[in-house]
């Protein structure tokens, strides 16, 4: 069986904006050539924003030869910009929230706020799938925000599966502080060990200080994608242990 790779190189098609990136575009001037390489077994994923949104993006699935024991025991995502956009101090209103959608809600100036189609879907797939349920795979948040009641109404009428988003996520630790605190206290609750975890967070310093403690990380600055989770699920298991679904490229319709 071929080892995982140690390395990566992505090439990508431009598209046109959508309405998270324009507004993502008022703090972000440059954009970098999408490109992603990997340093303390985090796997840096540079500028694919404008796949993030499109709803109908196939995920990287573990495929039959896959050993479950091999996937990772606890799947840990950041919040702001890397489940939903936009984050959550850019918002004008805030509280109190409406829901509109299972993916969808609308801050009190009607500002409105959604997640990224690769994050419903990796959680749903890590609830569901076959696989990760042999391997007691769970799912943890580790948000550094001052927010925090803002961010746990938001889960609260998020969905996965037609399940509030809060209620399929064990292990949630939304506080301000740093994020190896958050891993730390993630460590405690739920026993497993950092090198059994893999974690998603927008912000390469986030990523740097969790892999420090061992954890695998994934850099996904412009917020969660298929690419992303492959990439994760990559520093586990070889890529020929998973079914990876034809490439759509980063256009948008």
């Amino acid at each position: 069986m071929a080892r995982a790779r140690s390395t990566f190189s992505l090439r990508a098609k431009s598209g046109r904006p959508s309405s998270a990136n324009a507004l993502r575009s008022r703090k972000v001037t440059a954009r970098p050539r999408p490109k992603i390489v990997q340093h303390q077994e985090i796997a840096f994923l540079d500028d694919v924003g404008a796949e993030a949104d499109d709803a109908d993006i196939p995920l990287a699935s573990p495929s039959e030869r896959c050993e479950a024991k091999s996937l990772p025991a606890l799947i840990v995502y950041d919040l702001d910009d890397t489940v939903w956009f936009p984050e959550l101090y850019m918002l004008r209103g805030g509280a109190p929230f409406k829901k509109l959608t299972k993916a969808h809600c609308e801050d009190g100036s009607g500002d409105v706020i959604g997640t990224y189609a690769s994050a419903r879907g990796s959680m749903a797939m890590t609830l569901t799938h076959k696989k990760f349920i042999e391997r007691g795979c769970r799912i943890a948040i580790a948000s550094r925000t001052h927010r925090g009641k803002w961010a746990r109404d938001l889960m609260d009428k998020f969905e996965i599966n037609g399940a509030p988003m809060s209620r399929c996520c064990v292990f949630v630790e939304i506080a301000s502080g740093t994020k190896a605190n958050h891993f730390k206290r993630i460590r405690e609750l739920s026993g497993v060990r950092f090198e059994d975890m893999l974690f998603f967070d927008n912000e390469r310093n986030n990523c740097v200080d969790v892999a420090a403690l061992g954890v695998k990380s994934v850099h996904c600055p412009s917020g969660m994608t298929a690419d992303a989770w492959r990439l994760g699920l990559q520093l586990f298991v070889p890529s020929d242990c998973l079914d990876v679904p034809p490439s759509k490229g980063l256009s948008l319709e």
